[in-house]
């Protein structure tokens, strides 16, 4: 019975959570949104005037966020994007994001 419940348990966990959000590391993500994103972007929750771009935690909460398509965005060419960032890079990122829903 017991493992009964634990695969039920996960089965519902992996249908509720986004693959790039489980395979994300959202600690190394915030890392990289202060380090890399805080030019533009207000990588955690409070407000800051004049942002070029929305605060993270805006486009976590916002009602069509999908980590998968965030990782597409992150990846496609943006010219005020001055740096490059990896698959995995991106993943963690959309994985931090991720957290800031909750």
């Amino acid at each position: 019975m017991t493992s009964r419940y634990a695969v039920a348990t996960l089965g519902f966990l992996t249908a509720t959570q986004s693959p790039c959000a489980l395979a994300g590391d959202a600690d190394r993500g915030a890392y990289l949104a202060r380090t890399s994103c805080s030019g533009c972007h207000l990588p955690g929750s409070g407000t800051r005037e004049m942002m070029a771009a929305p605060p993270f935690e805006i486009i976590a909460r916002h009602g069509n966020f999908e980590p998968d398509l965030l990782v597409q965005l992150i990846l496609s060419p943006y010219p005020r994007m001055n740096f490059v960032v990896s698959p995995s890079d991106a993943r963690d990122i959309a994985a931090y994001m991720s957290s800031l829903r909750k």
